[in-house]
């Protein structure tokens, strides 16, 4: 599969490549799931105006642990700061609903406090994508456990969503890398891929 992958689709290559800090090569570590993911993730995302992205910082007694999830696509702006609403409310219960596997119970510390976001790779003023809406919380569930959720609503894209565009202005390759081979795993098992904790 990565073979027939790599050789039949250039751009796909290039994208899995911008996520390895080094050369790809058809042993590269979990290429074959990366391939797929970012394949799959391009088509369903498709070449829309804006995206809905979730950032996630989860810290426990062991650290810190980023997230990224590409939520869905969208033609309007409008559309998308609706969704990141509806995403964000939905997460939101499903998170403080009760105890989660781990027998903790989350609840609401603030609102509207951003973490620290990566920087596009390109000066911020320079880069042709920006946030045009957001929604931010902070859960806590004892002295070690926070997380934050950061809904973000980015654009406007020219051509495909998953491209370079979209990469360097994320700029979080492994999270990335991490979100397109969960995605990929998930299609080879059949299964639906992980949502966001």
């Amino acid at each position: 599969m990565t073979t027939q992958l790599l050789r039949n689709d250039n751009e796909l290559a290039k994208l899995a490549g911008l996520l390895f800090s080094h050369p790809i090569s058809e042993d590269s570590y979990k290429l074959d799931p990366l391939l797929i993911g970012l394949a799959a993730e391009r088509k369903r995302l498709g070449e829309r105006k804006f995206l809905v992205v979730l950032n996630q910082k989860v810290y426990d007694i062991d650290g810190l642990t980023d997230y990224v999830y590409l939520l869905d696509s969208f033609d309007s702006q409008s559309e998308a700061a609706t969704d990141v609403e509806a995403s964000a409310k939905s997460l939101y219960e499903r998170q403080t609903a009760g105890p989660d596997k781990y027998g903790d119970s989350w609840r609401l510390e603030s609102e509207g406090e951003i973490m620290f976001m990566s920087e596009p790779k390109a000066s911020t003023w320079a880069h042709p994508i920006r946030v045009v809406y957001d929604k931010t919380y902070k859960l806590r569930a004892g002295t070690y456990d926070t997380k934050y959720s950061c809904f973000r609503a980015i654009g406007p894209f020219h051509g495909d969503i998953v491209s370079d565009q979209l990469f360097s202005f994320v700029n979080e390759p492994f999270e990335l890398w991490s979100f397109f081979v969960d995605i990929g795993h998930a299609i080879n098992k059949g299964s639906e891929p992980p949502l966001p904790q």
